[in-house]
């Protein structure tokens, strides 16, 4: 488990990175308004209100490294729109999970190990 320095190390470094790849094919995408590309600070309170559910809002108990992977998670989806990246799950071949009665009755080939 990691503790929550690292976390927030790790959701900034994943920003830093994804913005500047979406910065690089659209710099006036509207994703980009939550950083200052000069001071490289992030806008807290917009993050806030864009990522925090209404109840983290009202209590103001929110995970400020979630917030932070959130939008690292919409800076990367954005770029891979523009760039026409899709990631689809690799169908996988289905399993036969029917038991095996008798294994004297099957072939070298068949047997599963």
């Amino acid at each position: 488990m990691t503790d929550l320095a690292t976390d927030h190390d790790s959701a900034v470094e994943l920003i830093r990175e994804n913005y500047w790849k979406l910065h690089k094919v659209n710099s006036n995408h509207p994703l980009l308004s939550y950083a200052n590309t000069k001071t490289g600070d992030l806008n807290i309170d917009a993050l806030l209100d864009k990522y925090a559910s209404e109840e983290e809002k009202k209590t103001d108990r929110f995970k400020i490294a979630k917030i932070f992977a959130l939008y690292a998670v919409d800076l990367s989806n954005a770029y891979k729109e523009i760039m026409g990246i899709k990631e689809e799950p690799e169908e996988k071949p289905e399993i036969d999970l029917t038991p095996i009665k008798d294994l004297d009755s099957l072939s070298d080939e068949e047997i599963p190990f």
